[in-house]
């Protein structure tokens, strides 16, 4: 997860996921009102893991939310993201 600050307290949040499981967390934070808009693109992925390269299939999601939500909108992507 990658955050962008800007000024008057909102911050975008870049967040990577498998499609179906973006689907679920764009629904969840939005309808959870910790996110004010969510965008989905689909993303190719190249990277590491446990020693293996992967190359996936992802979507980035640009989420749209306030710097008094972060906490929040992070602990729930945490809890929902495989």
């Amino acid at each position: 997860m990658a955050l962008m600050p800007s000024d008057g307290g909102f911050v975008v949040v870049f967040c990577t996921a498998p499609p179906d499981l973006a689907v679920v967390l764009a629904k969840t934070l939005v309808e959870e009102q910790l996110a004010e808009c969510i965008n989905r693109l689909p993303v190719k992925s190249s990277y590491l893991w446990g020693g293996d390269l992967c190359m996936d299939e992802e979507t980035l999601m640009i989420i749209k939310t306030t710097t008094q939500l972060l906490p929040a909108l992070k602990n729930r992507i945490c809890e929902i993201h495989t």
